[in-house]
């Protein structure tokens, strides 16, 4: 008897022996059924499958090729069985197997090996560099990130919302809108959701999209009007964005300036044409604004004007439904604004400028760009009651090296404080966008954008897992899916 028999016989032997001590009988299949397959149209990775039997009976697919198989959900009982597998590797053969669990036994399907569809040309290989099986929890699970071959300017380049397993390799993607590309993927009502715009911001031309990761329902695309940067689901049926507000003021000297500043919107999902809006900085602090730093000095030809002045760049909103509050971060000020949602009214400011807070020993958080002790022109996606990860891109520090940072703040004395840092390595400067967030476990999920790098870092500093885009790519927001069958309802 040969290796693969033998297994097949123990396997049988103890499929056997555990349904005499559960169910009292059993019985395997004389021919094993023969089942139906097809891919998707639009993500060529998601496959399903489809089969009948005589009998009722709860199924279930089981895939993958060497080592532990992967495996569906289990449906209801019934005899019309049709079930989407998902986390196939692009262009890998795998294995596909049914099984069906009947009153009178157990039956089983023909082996069927299947080769998903292959990624678009322009996307890159990716390595995977390190993977600590003790210490990584990205190594079991998945990636949900935004892709792109630019930074700035998407016309003619490729753009994609994607998701990777722990190896590394490609197992759902969905291209963006030519032109457009993707800051913020993330979850909503169980699918995927994320942004589209123009990275050169000519005209208003966001949107948000949603898809559900087995691709049986339309792909539905809504207007955000005005949007830019990041766009978040709120509720069920309600969403919020980021949306640029610009005004004509007096600026420094008499001399008469076109500005951008930024404000909170929201609206249901199917009526964002008419949004409410929640919060404008430029209302909070009544006009009075000053240049933070140099990089708002510099006027850039948008929306129709010839020189338009950015005074905050706002890239980062996140909503705490149990606070019914957001979080706002203003890159060029270095602040994180706390809105409340009912009132629109600001409630503290995190760092920048007039800080509400303070460090543990009563010093300042923001003594000007070169003296900000948080984060330097910074995003997040991650925060929580009392605490939240940045990704500090260190513009203004000295030396000017990006990183991460973990802070802990109370509301009730105004402190806040760095609680965990990790630094490049090497010292280097990322000039734009990356991102983290903190894993379940406690690790930090990185996102090193403009390097297409993607790691895992522990609460030692030392790296668990890591991935390297070998060609140029930009990576930006990114998020860790445990199962790809349960799907977070909101972020």
């Amino acid at each position: 008897m040969g290796r693969l028999q033998l297994l097949r016989f123990h396997w049988h032997r103890a499929t056997l022996l555990c349904c005499i001590l559960t169910a009292g009988c059993s019985r395997e299949a004389d021919v094993p059924f023969k089942v139906d397959t097809s891919f998707s149209e639009i993500v060529p990775t998601v496959l399903t499958v489809s089969w009948s039997t005589d009998e009722p009976g709860v199924s279930w697919v089981e895939y993958g090729l060497d080592g532990p198989k992967l495996s569906t959900p289990k449906t209801a009982s019934g005899t019309q069985h049709e079930l989407v597998v998902l986390g196939l590797k692009a262009n890998q053969a795998t294995n596909v197997q049914a099984f069906t669990q009947t009153e009178e036994g157990l039956i089983t399907s023909e082996v069927r090996t299947v080769t998903p569809g292959d990624v678009p040309d322009w996307f890159s290989e990716v390595d995977l560099t390190t993977y600590d099986t003790e210490t990584s929890q990205m190594g079991d699970g998945y990636l949900l990130m935004s892709i792109s071959k630019a930074l700035g300017g998407f016309e003619g380049v490729g753009s994609a919302v994607v998701v990777m397993d722990g190896d590394g390799d490609y197992v759902w993607w969905h291209e963006v809108d030519a032109g457009k590309g993707s800051m913020s993927a993330t979850f909503h009502n169980g699918s995927l959701m994320w942004d589209e715009y123009d990275a050169a911001v000519l005209g208003d031309l966001a949107t948000f999209v949603t898809l559900d990761l087995a691709a049986t329902q339309p792909l539905v695309r809504q207007r955000i009007p005005q949007g830019h940067h990041m766009a978040t689901p709120i509720s069920s049926d309600e969403i919020a964005w980021i949306a640029r507000d610009i005004h004509n003021i007096e600026g420094p000297n008499g001399a008469i300036l076109d500005i951008q500043t930024d404000r909170i919107r929201e609206a249901s999902i199917d009526q964002t044409e008419t949004p409410d809006e929640v919060f404008s900085l430029f209302a909070a602090y009544d006009g009075m604004f000053h240049y933070p730093c140099t990089h708002t000095l510099i006027s850039q030809a948008r929306y129709g004007y010839e020189n338009l002045f950015e005074w905050t760049h706002s890239n980062s909103l996140v909503y705490l439904p149990d606070q019914s509050a957001y979080f706002m971060n203003s890159r060029w000020t270095d602040t994180v604004w706390k809105v409340d949602r009912s009132s629109g009214a600001l409630l503290w400011q995190m760092g920048g400028p007039n800080s509400d807070f303070t460090g543990p020993d009563g010093e300042s958080l923001w003594d000007g760009v070169q003296a900000s002790s948080l984060w330097s022109h910074g995003h997040f996606s991650h925060l929580w009651d009392g605490g939240l990860v940045m990704f500090d891109n260190g513009n203004h520090h000295s030396p000017p090296a990006s990183g991460i940072v973990e802070v802990a703040f109370d509301e009730n004395t105004m402190v806040a404080e760095e609680v965990f840092r990790y630094t490049d390595p090497e010292g280097r400067s990322m000039n734009a966008v990356g991102d983290v967030r903190k894993l379940s476990g406690g690790n930090y999920l990185i996102s090193w954008s403009t390097w297409g790098v993607v790691n895992e870092v522990t609460p030692a500093g030392e790296v668990a897992w890591q991935i390297h885009a070998v060609q140029d790519y930009t990576i930006t927001r990114v998020r860790h899916i445990e199962d790809l069958y349960h799907l977070p309802e909101l972020p």
